[in-house]
């Protein structure tokens, strides 16, 4: 192979290898906690109101 080729075929598996790593960071699992607290933070800015079965059938529809 010749050696400009040789260096474009390194660029492209950096590029790859650089794409793969950066994807795999930005997947985060989320905890349960964090979800139900989202959930909740969404529901009470429907105006539903704290403690109400009508904000926990909200909170259960988050997903």
């Amino acid at each position: 192979m010749k050696p400009q080729m040789q260096k474009m075929f390194r660029l492209v598996q950096a590029l790859c290898l650089g794409l793969t790593l950066g994807l795999a960071a930005s997947c985060q699992s989320v905890s349960p906690e964090a979800r139900r607290a989202a959930a909740e933070r969404t529901c009470l800015g429907y105006g539903f109101e704290p403690g109400s079965p009508a904000l926990q059938r909200c909170m259960q529809n988050q997903n």
